[in-house]
């Protein structure tokens, strides 16, 4: 529910009032935290995370222990922060990255079937009523070709049967600049472009009874994006954008890219369109010197923000979405993206889930739309 603004009328404002009145804090919403921790995680870990997201999730996070083979594994831990220039820095604590942690831990953890099992618990079976139990779902994956857990940590993208209980995904590739040459490696590169073309091309079928094609968003960063077009890495929908050309719709590019930019906000390629890509702005910060307290997570948090909304405002599929329509709906969810990042960045720890957040990222967003993009006349809607 959004923020009463001058845009609404006033039943819908007096709607948000009642609502408000009755309860402390926006209603909690149906996601489901789902990752894999060590032997050493705790009890009072779980009790700290579920304390910081019990507000804002019906569920508390789902953590699957890895237990294999006789083998104990550790919980991945980080110290990460950004340097003068927002650029990621970061270090493992002891040897959380190493075989016995990350390495080992997130070796096709957790499993497709984990999640399947996870979704008939808490959806319903997919048997039953199928249309009731398609999903949203959102990864960081690592994608790096030295990367932890050797790009098995999402290895059950290519599972059938899970790809038949989602609507719509989101990958958020993970690869960080070599320090020698100041940026991703061509082989990094080269390792996250086998990991989408993995997913996207085995999610293609050639008969009728292959698994549907599901839409989705890579949402790489900005030094990773470049490193993947430098080499036309990203597939017919986005290699012929620097030549200056217009991509062609040959009903195979169903995936939207957009790009993590920082304090210069998102670059946007969809995948069939007349236009080319779509530059979205940061949001302007409050804070006292227009400066982030803290940038960490935001860009995260974007691309979490724009898969979930990509997915809930998805047509029906009954329903043909026209060009106009997917790049304003495309807008929409950019722009109240940007605003959930903007939030991250004027946070030292993690935002609040409260009235005065979303009223927070309502008004980035309006100001994202009605400065960037005059021409389209939608607004987001209450």
């Amino acid at each position: 529910s959004a923020p009463n603004t001058n845009n609404t009328n006033s039943s819908s404002s007096a709607a948000n009032v009642m609502l408000r009145a009755q309860l402390p804090t926006p209603p909690t919403q149906p996601v489901l935290f789902v990752g894999p921790v060590g032997n050493d995680w705790k009890i009072e870990d779980s009790e700290e995370l579920s304390a910081l997201l019990h507000d804002a999730i019906q569920e508390a996070p789902i953590l699957l222990q890895g237990n294999h083979q006789e083998e104990s594994f550790i919980t991945p831990r980080i110290r990460i922060w950004h340097d003068n220039e927002q650029d990621v820095r970061w270090y493992a604590v002891n040897d959380s990255f190493g075989p016995k942690g990350a390495d080992g831990l997130w070796r096709n953890r957790p499993t497709a079937q984990d999640i399947l099992d996870i979704l008939d618990e808490h959806y319903g079976d997919n048997n039953v009523n199928a249309s009731s139990c398609m999903c949203t779902l959102h990864l960081i994956a690592e994608a790096g070709d030295e990367a932890a857990g050797c790009g098995l940590d999402s290895k059950w993208l290519k599972s059938d049967n899970l790809r038949q209980r989602l609507k719509f995904v989101g990958v958020e590739p993970i690869a960080f600049r070599d320090p020698t040459v100041g940026r991703v490696s061509n082989t990094d590169a080269e390792s996250c472009a086998h990991l989408l073309h993995q997913y996207w091309l085995t999610n293609v079928g050639d008969d009728k009874e292959s698994p549907r094609q599901q839409p989705f968003v890579l949402c790489p960063d900005i030094h990773l994006d470049r490193a993947m077009r430098e080499l036309n890495l990203h597939g017919k929908n986005t290699q012929t954008h620097h030549e200056n050309q217009p991509p062609v719709h040959d009903g195979q590019d169903n995936y939207i890219v957009a790009t993590r930019d920082g304090a210069n906000g998102s670059v946007l390629t969809p995948p069939w369109s007349s236009l080319f890509p779509l530059n979205v702005p940061a949001a302007t910060l409050v804070t006292p010197d227009q400066e982030p307290v803290n940038p960490t997570g935001a860009g995260n948090a974007f691309a979490a923000a724009f898969t979930a909304l990509l997915g809930a405002t998805a047509p029906l599929d009954d329903h043909h979405e026209t060009e106009d329509e997917f790049l304003k709906r495309l807008r929409y969810c950019a722009a109240i993206s940007t605003g959930v990042g903007a939030c991250v960045c004027e946070t030292r720890h993690i935002p609040t889930w409260s009235w005065e957040s979303l009223d927070r990222i309502w008004e980035a967003a309006q100001e994202v739309q009605t400065g960037s993009w005059r021409d389209v006349k939608v607004k987001c809607q209450k």
